[in-house]
Parts: C-alpha cells; structure tokens; sequence
C-alpha cells in the first residue's frame, strides 16, 4: 500500500496586486514622522516575495532597516527587488545602486521614493492584466507608526501650549521677537 505524501505548501500570491498611491504614501509618511517607512518595507518585501514565491525575510528585514548604515543594504536589496518585479512584469527596470546613492542627497529622497512607488503601481498593474487591481490598506505596523507619530505631534503641541501658559501665568507674558535693527 502506498503511503500519499501531502503536496508542498506554496505561498499564495496576493489574490489582487496591491497599488499605494503616491499622495497617500506621502500621508502617511509625514503623519508617522517617518516611521511608516518601516511598515512600507515590510509591506512591500511580504508582497513582492508572495508574488514571486520567495522568502524575503520582511520582518528580519524591517528590523534591519533601523540600524544605521545597514538600513543602506536594506534598501538597496529591497529595490533590487521591485527592480527585478518591475523587469520581470516587462517594465524597463530603474538602478536600485543610483537611486540609493540620490537618496544619500539633500532632497533625494523626494524623488527617489516616489519613483520607485510608481514604478512598483505600474508592475502591479501590468501583472493584473484585466483582473483589476486593489489600493494597499494601511495595515497594522502602518497603523501603529502613524499613530506613533500623530500621538508625538499631538504631545509636542500640547506642550508647547501648556509651557506658554505657564510663562504667561507667572506674569512674564509671551517673549518677544526681536525686529532686527
């Protein structure tokens, strides 16, 4: 009698390809201080390694992101990546390498990002044919950063306001500006 192996357990692509628009990647990036770049990651290397059936270590990854000059690597492999799904889509590719060094300048980051963004919506896009194609939820590591973040924009108003009542209440009245000469 012959014993049945069971098949191989395969991970399932994403039932529709996923779109982030720009505008709303910019949202949530200035309301979490930042901090949703780590949701982005983790998001986006979960999907992509779903879409092409591979192990891309997104939590290991999304920790790795937080040290500093490994956070470089990171990015770069994680680019590489959406290179290499832009390519396999039939998109002309963009160089993961360049795009990591424009982040490096002042501003580079404004462009980059987006670019890559849009990139990924197109490959989506192409990969989605006629299917259609979903925009991304914010998540729960997405929702606790930007939390994080209005939460500290919420405590630093408020600070300031109670420190100026506080100056106010002890009679030495708001500081004045200096007018120039």
């Amino acid at each position: 009698m012959a014993i049945a192996t069971p098949p191989t357990q395969v991970p399932l692509a994403p039932s529709l390809p996923v779109h982030r628009s720009i505008g709303r990647c910019a949202l949530w990036y200035i309301l979490s201080g930042g901090g949703w770049a780590l949701a982005w990651l983790h998001d986006t290397l979960r999907e992509l390694g779903q879409a092409r059936l591979r192990d891309l270590h997104a939590t290991r990854m999304t920790w790795l992101l937080m040290v500093p000059l490994v956070n470089l690597w990171v990015v770069l492999v994680a680019w590489r990546e959406v290179d290499a799904f832009d390519r396999e889509t039939g998109g002309t590719g963009f160089s993961p390498g360049l795009y990591v060094a424009l982040t490096l300048l002042p501003g580079g980051f404004l462009f980059t990002f987006p670019d890559v963004q849009s990139r990924l919506n197109a490959a989506w896009r192409r990969r989605a044919g006629a299917t259609g194609i979903a925009e991304a939820p914010l998540g729960t590591l997405g929702t606790v950063m930007v939390g994080i973040g209005v939460g500290w924009m919420v405590l630093v108003v408020v600070g300031t306001l109670a420190l100026m009542f506080f100056w106010v209440s002890l009679g030495l009245g708001l500081p004045e500006t200096s007018g120039g000469v």
